[in-house]
Parts: structure tokens; sequence; C-alpha cells
């Protein structure tokens, strides 16, 4: 939406004797209305707990924002997260091999869609490094 994004902006007041203030009149109530249906809108769609941090904004460009915001530092906190479960993965000794190669596999593909939106990829290599060093010490005697 052109008001949430910022495209669309507040416009400028006109000197007081031109004959087209009604037009800015108009335009100043289309922006505001714009602004608060917008704002509306995203205030009931968002859950409770991010909703904290928009119920100050005055504008819907303020909220947006927010939001944005709020859901970039989750998602930085999720690739942290996820990162920590990669390589610091400590199978349990109830787990037979193909259930450490699943959880491993399922974490991998939770970094590659993370990453989907970048358009990157992680290397296969780094998948195979970890399942390889999941393995119990028998697997690995020559």
């Amino acid at each position: 939406m052109p008001v949430v994004q910022g495209k669309l902006t507040k416009p400028e007041p006109l000197p007081l004797d031109t004959s087209e203030n009604e037009t800015y009149d108009t335009a100043l109530k289309y922006f505001e209305d714009l602004g608060a249906i917008a704002r509306y809108i995203i205030g009931s769609s968002v859950r409770p707990d991010p909703k904290k941090h928009i119920l100050t904004c005055k504008t819907s460009k303020d909220t947006g924002d927010a939001l944005h915001t709020v859901y970039e530092q989750r998602n930085k906190q999720r690739l942290d997260l996820l990162y920590s479960q990669l390589f610091n993965y400590k199978q349990e000794t109830v787990d037979d091999i193909d259930t450490r190669v699943s959880k491993l596999h399922r974490i991998w593909q939770d970094l590659q869609d993370e990453f989907k939106s970048e358009n990157a990829k992680l290397p296969k290599s780094m998948l195979l490094n970890r399942i390889l060093n999941a393995l119990p010490a028998e697997y690995l005697e020559c």
C-alpha cells in the first residue's frame, strides 16, 4: 500500500491566497483517510505482542516501519537460533541414525527457507559436514 510504504506523501499546504485550496483540502482528506484505513487494517491484523509496538505510531508509514523492524529482529533471532541448532547439535542417545540425520536435515532446510528471501542458498556440504560430525564414533573408525 503506497501510504504505508511512504510512496504517497502528505500534500504540501498551498499559500493562503491560492484559489486551489479546495484541491489541497481534498488531497489532504484523501491522504488522511487512506492512512486511517491502513492503520486500521494493520492494527486489526496483528497479534497482541507486535501490536504494542505500533500503538503510538501517528502515521501508517510509521506503523509499517515499526512492524518491519519488529519482524526483521525476529527473523535475525530465528536465523541465530537455527545456526546454533545446526552447529551445536547434540544427538540424543535414544535417537537412531535416521532420526539424527532427519533432525539435522530439517534444521538445514529451515535455514534454506530463511535464505530464500535473499536469493541465497547454503551449500549442501554444510549439511553433510554436520551429519558426519553427528555420527557416533564407531561409524568413523577406519
